[in-house]
């Protein structure tokens, strides 16, 4: 359990730079955005969304590729320190979730101060009239799915990547795109699945089947990554 919560925290080292700097930035982007959306709708605007909110895309984003920068390069360092490759594995599936759950919740916490602000100038906000206890916990439970599903796909692909180098992912993007021409139903149902995911992520739609369903889709990931793990090389 030690060399775990060891594993744990060398995924927290090496984040915790890139995370300051993030949202060092966000916040600055966040701050010129507010002054803009009070310069141009100074009464409020029911058609303004989120200002917090809507940088989600912006932590998949970043999280992504953090996340696989950071299992790439600290696989040597772990095992060199003494863990095994299941601790480096388990460790990082530990750390990469409970990344997402903090990234989720500053998220969520920036658009409940965000709405208490809103509120207090008599501005219109997304959340107004759906600021519940139940209603807040559905939006951080969205929020946590979306980005540590995400994470974990990463996390597979690198660990894909680092096994067998990256001609398997050009392999795998011709037979997708073959795949779409020879069956056009496949690339429809792919659109309509992220058109939900995209609906659902901004607050529209039912949240609990796709949490469900990202949930699982994090699993499998990680699931399928632990041989990768355990058959990878380390690289210089």
């Amino acid at each position: 359990m030690s060399r775990l919560w060891q594993g744990v925290k060398i995924q927290y080292l090496y984040a915790k730079p890139g995370f300051t700097v993030f949202w060092g930035i966000i916040l600055g982007i966040m701050v010129v955005q507010y002054l803009g959306f009070f310069y141009f709708f100074p009464m409020g605007n029911v058609e303004v969304k989120s200002v917090a909110g809507g940088h989600i895309v912006a932590v998949i984003i970043y999280m992504g590729i953090a996340t696989g920068m950071q299992c790439w390069e600290t696989l040597p360092y772990a095992l060199n320190l003494g863990n095994t490759r299941r601790e480096f594995w388990l460790g990082c599936a530990v750390f990469n979730c409970l990344y997402a759950l903090v990234m989720a919740a500053i998220l969520v916490g920036l658009s409940l101060l965000e709405l208490a602000a809103y509120a207090a100038l008599g501005l219109e906000h997304q959340w107004m009239g759906e600021a519940g206890a139940r209603q807040v916990f559905t939006h951080l439970m969205v929020d946590f799915a979306v980005i540590a599903a995400v994470v974990a796909g990463v996390f597979l692909a690198v660990m894909l990547g680092y096994r067998f180098g990256w001609k398997p992912f050009l392999i795998m993007a011709a037979g997708i795109i073959s795949s779409f021409k020879l069956f056009p139903a496949w690339g429809q149902a792919l659109g309509k699945l992220i058109g939900y995911s995209i609906l659902v992520t901004f607050g529209r739609g039912t949240p609990w089947p796709f949490i469900g369903w990202m949930c699982v889709l994090t699993a499998i990931c990680y699931l399928l990554a632990y041989p990768l793990v355990r058959g990878s090389q380390v690289k210089s």
